[in-house]
């Protein structure tokens, strides 16, 4: 009989603990390193938000999505978290900071015994993301006299590369060699432009309007992952001193 009792007892806290637990669907896109359904766990960005939220209330569900899909469901409001950004950045969101380092922005082709600035753009094949919007750098690149070559994922535009059919690839200079690597392409034959032309910040953006976004963020910020509001609509983010570095940084 007291066993029984115990028995009742433990189902009884477990179904108050259910009763009591949030479901927090995160938009995720493949983006390795950093996140994609393939690697272990999801890869980096994922592992730190799952154990950021173990022992909580909160359970998270990662929603792998197209890189235009995600743009699409972040545009609107019907969301509470995403890996993606929000394009602009308004005061309906939160971006909580989850990697110190900086994503840089560069072109990179194959290693030459040249040094490469990354300015010389004029009859030159850029592949990119299809996700990368072309306006602010790719705009330029276009203005210079270079062509864009959209892609769907930096593999290809690796494969490209090998090809020659393009001349560089616009991107994320650890995403970029991470792919070669996986290409069974030493990432050293792939020689990254001295000039950075954009940096960003690794993070989870929430939507205000969700009403699991307030206790998520502090949970977060809990456990020292600095958060960024916004006070106007902005495809920039300026960072408060310390969380990485002074200044701003677009998406673009």
């Amino acid at each position: 009989m007291a066993r029984l009792l115990v028995i009742i007892s433990i189902l009884i806290l477990a179904a108050k603990a259910n009763a009591n637990s949030q479901q927090l669907d995160i938009i995720a896109i493949n983006y390795p390193p950093y996140i994609d359904e393939k690697l272990p766990n999801y890869g980096e960005s994922y592992q730190l938000i799952e154990r950021a939220f173990s022992g909580t209330q909160i359970n998270i569900n990662a929603n792998f999505l197209s890189a235009a899909r995600a743009l699409k469901e972040v545009n609107t409001q019907n969301w509470c978290a995403s890996f993606h950004p929000p394009i602009p950045a308004t005061p309906d969101h939160t971006l909580v900071i989850t990697k110190q380092e900086l994503v840089k922005l560069r072109l990179h082709r194959l290693l030459e015994a040249n040094e490469f600035v990354g300015d010389e753009l004029d009859g030159k094949v850029v592949a990119q993301l299809r996700m990368i919007a072309p306006k602010g750098v790719t705009k330029s690149f276009v203005e210079q006299g270079a062509e864009l070559f959209l892609v769907e994922s930096l593999p290809q535009a690796v494969s490209l590369l090998l090809k020659s059919r393009v001349d560089y690839i616009y991107g994320d200079t650890a995403a970029v060699e991470f792919a070669a690597d996986n290409m069974n392409l030493s990432s050293a034959l792939i020689q990254p432009s001295m000039k950075t032309y954009r940096e960003f910040p690794v993070g989870l953006w929430f939507n205000n309007q969700c009403d699991i976004s307030k206790n998520a963020i502090k949970i977060l910020e809990a456990q020292g992952f600095p958060s960024k509001t916004f006070t106007k609509s902005t495809d920039k983010v300026n960072l408060k001193p310390g969380a990485q570095a002074n200044g701003p940084f677009s998406f673009y």
